[in-house]
């Protein structure tokens, strides 16, 4: 018995010796110093090369303000139902209608919405009434939209700048269901 504890004790010595774990925290710690290094040159090159605003005033460059004439504002133009018969079923479609306009052209177009009222909805009416069901069921309603911008470019006139006053016809509500 004592030749086979000592038989033991030799085979462990001449086991080779296991390589030395890293320990996890220290992989850890080691992945987080190079995170805050890379942060830490990140924002040091975005410092040196953005001068902002700072920059812009020492070359003489003033901000006076954006230019609003440019930007579009949404003016509600029809919340109604349409009817359309075209495959000899009764189609109802309730829409809401929003045209998109630049600020420019918004009295000019709020002027012309309200004195041709009852024009635009005959017109608008009439289009519904016309279309057949597939353009009225396009995911994008392009067909729909092209035909209301044309005629509401129509209605309202150009701007100034001989350019169309309705940039896009917008559908928040566009829902239709047979009606028999």
């Amino acid at each position: 018995m004592a030749d086979k504890d000592h038989k033991d004790a030799a085979d462990d010595s001449a086991a080779p010796a296991a390589p030395a774990r890293k320990s996890p925290v220290m992989m850890v710690a080691i992945v987080a110093a190079v995170m805050v290094l890379e942060a830490v040159a990140i924002f040091a090159v975005v410092s040196m090369t953005g001068g902002g605003a700072k920059q812009a005033a020492a070359h003489g460059i003033e901000h006076d303000g954006h230019d609003d004439s440019n930007e579009f504002v949404e003016l509600p133009l029809v919340n109604d139902r349409f009817q359309n018969m075209q495959t000899g079923k009764t189609w109802i479609w309730n829409a809401e209608i929003v045209l998109r306009v630049k600020k420019k052209d918004e009295t000019a177009v709020t002027a012309a919405v309200h004195a041709k009222s009852a024009e635009i909805l005959e017109g608008i009416s009439m289009i519904f009434s016309r279309a057949q069901l597939s353009q009225l069921k396009e995911p994008g309603r392009q067909t729909i939209n092209r035909q209301i911008t044309a005629f509401m470019n129509k209605l309202v006139g150009p701007g100034e700048d001989e350019q169309p006053r309705v940039d896009r016809v917008l559908f928040p509500k566009f829902v239709g269901f047979e009606a028999d």
